[in-house]
């Protein structure tokens, strides 16, 4: 691996808590139904970058992309130079704003000013969970995509966008790939997606046009997929768990597990998945959901102050 290679991260947030977003996205979204915990703020952002101070602190710069000015967090130090905002206008074209759409939001990354030519990209409600090496995302010269086998039928929104994904693919290339995200944090290439994006034009163009989540939106996987049919990445794909398998990742989570995902009711009710979460893995994400309870999140909130009790560089004394 090239040593002197420089990986950014970006990052897209939403604070839900935000008066003057819920105002404008409730103007558009008259009849669209609100789900509370899709945008509900539970520190997710703090604790990720305290996660990436301690456990990833070779990530060159970090971007964080936003509506406007007053979903910057206010805790925020803007100041910092590996921190920088983009907002939505900087990289959507003005005829698809406002945008509340995360899978159009995500088509547009590469269009950040100064971005790397390779970056990860996380959701502010993923983690490092445990020290990760810069070679756990390249192998070689090249970005090291992390995928799953699956055959699973789908039977939700996320699922059939992947499914919408990998048949854009099957359309152009006769290839269907069977490679589902690990909703952990994802590596890219700029210039990949840049030209994913130029190759299938007129279906980005059409999606970007929704404003909201819609069936025929397209999930970033996409980018993944043409990145490995182009061979410019090396693909680590997990299969079906092994019973051995699970009972490792289950007692060292940190040497065998690199990535895990737990709904917040699940972390508070379970002692296993706390040691899990506690321990390892290399990626998590701890996912608020409609069963999350205020119990719940003063659990998870207690869990994070232990995790990472540290305030960051990137915090306001």
């Amino acid at each position: 691996m090239n040593d002197k290679m420089e990986i950014d991260l970006v990052y897209c947030y939403v604070n839900g808590n935000d008066e003057e977003w819920k105002k404008k996205r409730q103007s558009y979204a008259a009849d669209e139904e609100e789900t509370i915990c899709r945008f509900r703020d539970n520190s997710e952002l703090k604790y990720s970058l305290r996660s990436v101070e301690k456990n990833a602190p070779w990530i060159h710069r970090i971007f964080i992309v936003v509506d406007s000015e007053s979903q910057i967090p206010y805790w925020l130090d803007t100041s910092n130079p590996k921190i920088k905002i983009i907002f939505h206008r900087d990289i959507i074209p003005e005829q698809y704003l406002p945008c509340f759409n995360s899978n159009v939001i995500e088509s547009y990354l590469y269009r950040i000013p100064e971005l790397a030519e390779v970056f990860l990209y996380a959701n502010d409600d993923m983690f490092f969970g445990n020290r990760v090496a810069k070679e756990f995302f390249v192998s070689g010269e090249k970005p090291l995509v992390r995928l799953v086998e699956s055959k699973k039928v789908p039977e939700n929104y996320y699922e059939r966008v992947v499914v919408n994904a990998q048949q854009i693919i099957r359309k152009k290339y006769g290839v269907m790939l069977k490679l589902i995200p690990t909703h952990a944090v994802d590596i890219y290439s700029k210039s990949a997606m840049e030209n994913c994006c130029r190759e299938f034009e007129d279906a980005f163009a059409e999606r970007s046009k929704n404003r909201f989540r819609e069936e025929n939106d397209i999930n970033r996987v996409v980018f993944s997929y043409y990145m490995i049919l182009h061979e410019l990445c090396e693909l680590k794909a997990y299969r079906k768990k092994s019973l051995w398998d699970k009972v490792k990742m289950s007692i060292f989570p940190a040497k065998y597990l690199d990535y895990a995902v737990c709904n917040l009711n699940e972390l508070s009710g379970s002692g296993r998945n706390r040691y899990i979460f506690r321990c390892g893995p290399k990626l998590a994400c701890l996912n608020d959901n409609e069963k999350t309870t205020q119990e719940d999140l003063a659990r998870y909130h207690r869990y994070m102050r232990k995790k990472f009790p540290a305030k960051s560089v990137f915090e306001k004394l």
